[in-house]
């Protein structure tokens, strides 16, 4: 298949009479920009006409080995890659670097990170031979190879290109005069020995079919379990993702780019600004032990750094009081912090733009980190509240900064973003368990809890057991029923069973108290309930919860270490003394959990 590349030295070209020509030309890379200030004056139209003369079309950039970034954005901003397929390219034909392989593999990374796809390099056969162009090899960017003779019309065996570090070129470079009908004198020609829709996989990825662009983050990924923190206001919080953007999160080519710039609004409790996502549950803020199986899988980039304090979060866990695990870069070093220690470097010259994955999985106690597919790291901590983080928290501000500006900033772009909760783990895995005593004077309702007997009978331990079995804080389930009015009686304090059902959306089956019958007489008859002592006025007292392990039917599990299961949806127990064959009473709701 033949092609062929082209800038403003070809003049107006007549791209209707190029795709008629007998070589059947089917793809050309177009000249874009150069350095960081030139654009090619004939770009947008060579672009326009090829594609509707159905030649798929590639803007390229001339390097001139100055600032990569620099270079790497004027491109970005002066280029037009709409159509699936599409290519990319950097030319490289400059001999005034020391390490052209380093400063090639920069650019391509940092083009990589905001198109969404793998620019091809171009190169010509002496400086193939001259460099080392393993770094650029290793990152798996195509090779665009050039050598020819002069007049050669059609591939001559005599030329083929040597591919250095790369096991084969992409496209061949065969020709530098070249005659094509429609194109005024020499041009270069151009041969791969790939169909169309083989080459395309080096361009824009996704469907064959043309779609619309993408213009928010929402249609990239599924952000329905997300909240957004934005760098603004107070600072600014979004719950609905659906459609949304702002200039701190957007979209650019396949990606969603996170930015927050060093002068940006911070949350309370942090000195430094996000513009960072946090995970979502049917509404309310997620909060999982480490014992539930969950994970995170974040494809990124991190591509941009505060001028001074070079240091960005791009993603984590958090429990509810502090971050447990992240990945944090501090240029150039990437690596796993473990609560504010060092842990496992990830990349030591991490180069800005260049794409990773990492994974974070939650189950039996633990927090495995994976990087690249590979684990990395395993976290043994069981802590309760825990939610992910993904997006981008600067690690400076003002105070740390020289320039003060919005121009100053940290940035992230993440391509691919899944959240995955393993369904009901079996009856020997138990999810985190809520007791009144761990929440000692936190208001709920309007009191406060201060684990005296009066307190957990009002209300402290059915909150406890309804929120551990929807494994949401108890603070968020009050603020729940607070606001649906499940709270009733002369103090306030009373939880309402039917209102509890209907806002929860369970099926309220009914309740008793006080029924005086031993443990025995309901078939329990060994004592595995682990028992839990709380220190009150009266003296001990054991109480325990439930958890739905079978939200299907008719089972529950007495308590989350026994593992006894009786033929009702959730009880709640109190006994009132450790000896098993004193248990005279007990109390329990009964809930279909749908």
């Amino acid at each position: 298949m033949y092609g062929t590349d082209v800038s403003h030295h070809q003049g107006v070209i007549d791209w209707n009479r190029v795709k008629n020509d007998p070589k059947k030309i089917e793809f050309a890379l177009i000249k874009a920009t150069e350095s960081t200030s030139f654009i090619d004056n004939k770009y947008n139209r060579n672009t326009s006409e090829a594609r509707k003369n159905e030649i798929l079309p590639g803007p390229y950039h001339f390097a001139r080995g100055g600032d990569y970034k620099k270079e790497a954005e004027h491109f970005l901003k002066n280029i037009d890659i709409k159509e699936i397929g599409e290519l990319a390219a950097l030319d490289y034909e400059i001999y005034t670097l020391s390490d052209p392989a380093a400063w090639c593999r920069k650019w391509l990374d940092y083009v990589e990170a905001r198109i969404g796809f793998k620019p091809l390099f171009y190169t010509y056969h002496k400086l193939l031979l001259k460099y080392n162009w393993k770094p650029v090899s290793d990152g798996n960017f195509g090779l665009w190879a050039s050598r020819f003779g002069k007049q050669e019309q059609t591939p001559n065996a005599q030329y083929k290109p040597t591919t250095g570090s790369w096991p084969f070129y992409a496209i061949w470079q065969f020709a530098s005069e070249g005659k094509i009908d429609g194109i005024k004198g020499f041009v270069d020609l151009n041969y791969t020995s790939m169909e169309l829709p083989t080459l395309k996989k080096y361009g824009k990825p996704g469907s064959t079919t043309p779609t619309t662009p993408i213009k928010h983050p929402s249609e990239i990924m599924n952000l329905k379990n997300w909240k957004l923190t934005l760098p603004t206001g107070k600072p600014t919080e979004i719950t609905n993702l659906d459609g949304y953007s702002d200039q701190f999160f957007s979209v650019m080519g396949e990606g969603v780019v996170f930015r927050a710039p060093v002068n940006g609004a911070t949350t309370s409790g942090s000195k430094y600004p996000r513009c960072e996502l946090r995970e979502m549950r049917d509404g309310n803020k997620a909060s999982w032990s480490t014992q539930n199986r969950r994970s995170m899988t974040i494809e990124q980039a991190i591509t941009h750094v505060p001028d001074k304090k070079k240091h960005i979060v791009a993603g984590q866990v958090h429990d509810a009081n502090d971050d447990v695990i992240v990945i944090r870069l501090e240029s150039p070093k990437l690596f796993i912090d473990i609560n504010g220690k060092d842990g496992p470097v990830l990349d030591s010259k991490y180069e800005l733009g260049r794409r990773f994955s990492v994974k974070f999985e939650s189950g039996e106690g633990k927090i495995k980190v994976y990087y690249n597919s590979a684990l990395a790291h395993t976290l043994e901590k069981q802590i309760s509240g825990c939610y992910f983080k993904a997006g981008c928290y600067t690690q400076s501000n003002c105070e740390k900064e020289d320039k003060c500006s919005a121009d100053n900033y940290g940035e992230v772009v993440i391509y691919k973003l899944v959240l995955d909760e393993t369904p009901a783990a079996p009856d020997n895995h138990f999810p985190i368990i809520y007791n009144q005593l761990d929440f000692k004077g936190v208001k709920f309702g309007s009191k406060k809890t201060t684990g005296k007997q009066n307190n957990i009978d009002g209300y402290g331990c059915k909150l406890c057991a309804v929120s551990t079995i929807k494994q949401i804080d108890p603070r968020e389930i009050d603020k729940i029923l607070v606001n649906g009015g499940a709270y009733f009686g002369t103090n306030g304090n009373l939880l309402d069973d039917t209102s509890i059902a209907r806002i929860l959306g369970w099926e309220y089956l009914g309740v008793e108290r006080n029924v005086n019958k031993t443990p025995e007489s309901i078939g329990i008859t060994t004592p595995t309930i682990k028992e839990v002592d709380y220190s009150v006025a009266a003296g001990k007292q054991q109480h325990f919860v439930t958890r739905i392990l079978k939200p299907d039917g008719r089972k529950a599990i007495l308590d989350p270490y026994g593992g006894v299961e009786r033929p009702v949806n959730y009880y709640e127990l109190k006994v009132g003394d450790k000896d098993w064959s004193k248990h005279k009473y007990f109390s329990y709701r009964m809930f279909k959990v749908k």
